[in-house]
């Protein structure tokens, strides 16, 4: 009687599961949403600290060099571009993004897997089952033992 029960029980668990992931799906949104407006916000001058400290500590003379208004038109080209890629930093461009390098890492697996898969049959032979040219030391002849 109890495996009856457990049974008919079940489609309420799975509806309770599907409520409550339903419900913190928001939740999170908020959550992630909040944290990339805040990274937004402190981007810029975190990014502009670890360009100064790669001029001054890195290659100190070269940044020594600049003139002044090459620093600022350095330091303005700096803000423009963590200002464009700042945009991006939305959940709904994450979700995009996340989602290319999904399709990028497949693609990749299954070259990797073909590659592989070419490597494993290809034992030295050519398809006629004769051997590979280079694979035959200089001034060798080659005679083939299949039927022309």
């Amino acid at each position: 009687m109890s495996e009856s029960s457990d049974a008919i029980d079940l489609p309420g668990q799975l509806q309770a599961l599907t409520r409550q992931l339903t419900a913190s799906n928001p939740e999170l949104y908020r959550h992630v949403a909040l944290y990339l407006q805040v990274l937004r916000q402190v981007l810029p001058q975190r990014v502009q600290q670890a360009c100064f400290h790669l001029a001054t500590q890195v290659h100190p003379q070269r940044y020594v060099e600049l003139p002044g208004e090459r620093r600022r038109l350095l330091l303005g080209q700096i803000n423009e571009l963590v200002s464009r890629c700042s945009s991006l930093l939305t959940v709904e461009q994450l979700v995009i993004l996340a989602s290319q390098i999904s399709r990028e890492r497949q693609r990749r697996e299954r070259h990797d897997r073909r590659q592989l898969l070419e490597e494993l049959a290809w034992d030295g032979e050519n398809p006629d089952g004769s051997p590979e040219p280079e694979s035959l030391p200089p001034g060798s002849v080659q005679i083939a033992m299949a039927p022309p």
